[in-house]
Parts: structure tokens; sequence; C-alpha cells
């Protein structure tokens, strides 16, 4: 089983247009690998009724990429605030390209914010079997 809890690190934001972006820590699998995803979990705290922000997972298999959109559910919490969450039950195969290297998994979110967003800690659960 492969439980992987990560945190949030903003590596885009522009003033000019309020557009901030946000990755989790990478996960890489390994050559000989492959990954399989069942769950999926995470919260954003937006600050605005107003923000909608949009979500994927990336994988980069070098030289392969592929995005993967993930929906997000918009809730209020207990005091009124605005909550977009995924959490979902999936199942998503990560695979190193043969004779490549190793194949990296994370997940990214983009949204008009300002400086208000907020990302709580993501959740991936699943597991890693070998490849044939």
């Amino acid at each position: 089983m492969v439980r992987l809890n990560t945190e949030w690190e903003q590596t885009y934001h522009s003033e000019a247009t309020g557009i901030a972006k946000y990755r989790t820590a990478a996960y890489e699998v390994p050559q000989g690998k492959r990954l399989v995803i069942e769950h999926v979990f995470f919260e954003l705290l937006p600050g605005s009724s107003t923000v909608k922000p949009t979500a994927k997972i990336r994988i980069n298999a070098s030289p392969l990429w592929a995005t993967l959109p993930l929906p997000l559910e918009k809730l209020t919490d207990y005091t009124g605030n605005y909550v977009h969450t995924a959490d979902r039950p999936t199942r998503i195969y990560v695979i190193p390209s043969p004779g490549g290297s190793s194949a990296w998994m994370w997940i990214e979110v983009t949204a008009i914010t300002g400086n208000s967003m907020f990302c709580s800690g993501a959740y991936f659960s699943g597991y890693l079997e070998n490849i044939s």
C-alpha cells in the first residue's frame, strides 16, 4: 500500500492577473514498477465565493506527459467559508516509459485568486506492483 500525504507549494503568482498555481510534491514511480492510484483527496480554501479553481493530476513518464482533470466540488464549511474538494475513488495507472527514467505524478491547481487561496494537504493512496 502506498500512502502519500503531501503539502502544497506555490509555483506561480501574478499580481497583475491574480492567477496563482500550486502543486504538491511529486511521487516517483521507479522503473520496473507501476503505481495504481485508488483514491485522491484534497481541499482548497479559496477565500472568496467567486474563485473557480481547476485541478488536475499531472504525470511525467518522459518523453510522455499526461494531464487528467480532477472534478472539484464546491461546499461551505461550518463557518460559512467556501471549500473546494476532490475526494474521489479512482483507478489511474502511472507507468514509466520503457527504457526511460522513472515516472513522476503530482496534483496541480490553478485559480484566479489574488492572494487568498489556501491549499490543505493532499492525500493519495494506492499500491506499487511489478511490471513483468
